[in-house]
């Protein structure tokens, strides 16, 4: 029995996402654009927003970040949205493919909501959060071509990198999840419970 939580696709075009940010007003920097930088020039008093990680976009909130302006739930439900809006619309200027293909709110039930992402971020097949965005740097291009050598990811939307199970076994046709592996291995083996 093999079973994966989930598949690979590739990897061709690294996506800034700190630049497209910027590009748009929700994050400022202090100075110009860089590589190297890990939130370290950003004018936090007039950024909204900024990404870190691989799919995490945090919104830069008031009482969780050090020096957080948004205010309250309504200032921050209508800037998601917004976000939401406009990543959902982000083409590629290269070829007019979307970069986003879904764009996910963490409930404000999730347990460490003090360190959780506001925003996951749900890559289209091709496209993933280049290797600055996931420690929150922020280059001058929005997207570019992948030039390294790790070509294959699954830190997309989720949709397109779906788990697998393989078994030398029938098992009942069903749309699994990892969640139903104990029970498969439990009816397997006659494993009572």
């Amino acid at each position: 029995m093999i079973m994966s939580d989930h598949g690979f696709t590739t990897f061709d075009r690294a996506v800034h996402v700190n630049a497209w940010l910027a590009h748009r007003g929700f994050l400022t920097l202090e100075g110009p654009p860089r590589d190297d930088s890990t939130l370290a020039n950003l004018n936090w008093k007039e950024t909204e927003a900024y990404a870190l990680g691989l799919n995490g976009l945090y919104l830069n909130r008031k009482g969780r970040e050090k020096h957080g302006i948004v205010e309250n739930e309504r200032q921050a439900d209508a800037l998601l949205a917004n976000l939401r809006e406009q990543l959902l619309a982000w083409r590629d200027p290269t070829n007019g493919e979307k970069v986003m293909t879904s764009v996910a709110e963490v409930h404000a039930a999730v347990q460490n909501r003090a360190t959780a992402p506001d925003l996951i971020l749900g890559y289209a097949p091709g496209y993933r959060a280049s290797w600055q965005t996931g420690v929150g740097a922020t280059p001058a291009e929005e997207l570019e071509g992948n030039r390294d050598a790790w070509i294959g990811d699954h830190c997309i939307d989720p949709a397109f990198v779906p788990g697998v199970l393989f078994t030398n076994f029938a098992v009942a046709p069903a749309s699994y999840s990892i969640r139903d592996l104990p029970a498969v291995i439990f009816q397997q083996f006659n494993i009572s419970r």
